[in-house]
């Protein structure tokens, strides 16, 4: 595993190392031609010039360093993240892109492993004597938009728990948010703390109903059964409404992302500058997961010459009109990724398929066609 650095609680790659990555699954592909560093400096330099004169600012994507090389010379480099790292690898072939996602994911869960320490029984809650300082710890070192990420990990790991330990880990949890939320002034931040409070508050509930009904007991075997077949019953529904989800019309292609769509209402601020949660959701956009210009033109026959339908459905969160995904989604899709101008589309079908209760449960499905 090629060594990798940690900063301010990212995953961060130099492109000498991304560079080789890349040449390792290129040829594994058959591809002999290898990726010079030079020209992938080049590609950095050109990318952040672009965004610059958009009045993007993308520099915490890439930070200049210096390496040593072979013959024991300073050489520059940047340090890049693992949004950065996607992003320049669209011009990489379908079977690189994906390796080198999976390579760097892999790289990514161990990062995570040191965020969220575990004791040596895989129980960080409940039987800890310094869970709560341990919860609080962990949060305060964390930056806002990585928490979301913390409670999910805590969540899942709380699973595990019996109930009253699994109770008493969400309580901790909401009460080092809680008391993490005056300390924040930015609006973006400020969200990103909001978003887990919520889930917290709905699973401490659900949480204490179900204790409550744990002790009352059950009177008879009747009401046993009953219970036995609702919960089969809900499973089977959720069978059937994912089942239904995955139903599209023959002819159409979807691509399905799990990351909310963004308003246009917040793109940009009153003098047009963009706004830091429009850039965060830019530089974290799972672009790596759509399929590139040439492997619509191969594998779907699309001529981006000619006019383009897109259909859409989002899962989102219900303050939000739908109405106002389209723009930030098509720019980031057509002139972003597949560097098309976005005014070929000129139909676009959006449809609202259901709501979520934060934004880390939303979803974007999409289909592209010719019409």
């Amino acid at each position: 595993m090629r060594n990798l650095t940690v900063f301010d609680n990212q995953l961060t790659i130099t492109s000498k190392q991304l560079c080789d990555i890349i040449n390792m699954f290129r040829e594994e592909e058959g591809n002999n031609t290898p990726k010079e560093h030079k020209n992938l400096m080049r590609d950095i330099r050109a990318e952040l010039e672009v965004l610059a004169n958009a009045g993007i600012d993308n520099g915490c994507n890439f930070e200049l360093v210096d390496y040593i090389d072979s013959k024991g010379e300073k050489r520059p480099c940047y340090n890049i993240t693992k949004a950065g790292a996607m992003s320049l690898l669209n011009k990489e072939s379908a079977v690189v892109r994906y390796k080198t996602q999976q390579y760097i994911d892999v790289l990514e869960r161990q990062l995570m492993a040191q965020v969220l320490p575990q004791s040596n029984n895989n129980n960080l809650i409940g039987i800890n004597p310094y869970s709560n300082r341990l919860i609080r710890k962990n949060i305060n070192q964390l930056r806002a938009d990585d928490i979301p990420r913390y409670v999910n990990q805590v969540v899942e790991q709380a699973k595990d728990y019996k109930a009253s330990d699994r109770l008493n880990t969400y309580e901790l949890t909401r009460s080092a948010l809680e008391d993490l939320l005056p300390t924040l002034t930015d609006s973006f931040d400020i969200e990103m703390v909001q978003a887990p409070l919520r889930k917290l508050n709905k699973l401490i509930e659900n949480q204490k109903m179900y204790i409550n009904r744990s002790r009352l007991g059950s009177s008879t075997k009747k009401i046993n059964n009953l219970e036995q077949q609702l919960d089969e019953w809900i499973q089977y529904t959720e069978q059937l409404e994912q089942q239904l989800d995955n139903l599209t019309p023959q002819e159409r292609v979807w691509t399905t992302l799990d990351y909310h769509p963004f308003s246009e209402n917040y793109q940009y601020d009153k003098h047009y500058h963009i706004t830091p949660a429009y850039r965060y959701w830019r530089n974290n956009f799972p672009r790596h997961l759509v399929p590139s210009r040439e492997d619509y033109e191969s594998y779907q026959n699309i001529d981006f010459n000619e006019n383009i339908c897109v259909e859409i459905k989002l899962v989102h969160m219900e303050k939000f009109d739908m109405s106002n995904f389209t723009k930030s989604l098509l720019d980031m899709l057509f002139n972003d990724i597949l560097g098309v101008d976005d005014k070929i589309v000129t139909k676009i079908i959006p449809e609202t398929v259901g709501y979520c209760d934060s934004y880390d449960e939303g979803q974007i499905s999409f289909a592209i066609y010719n019409i």
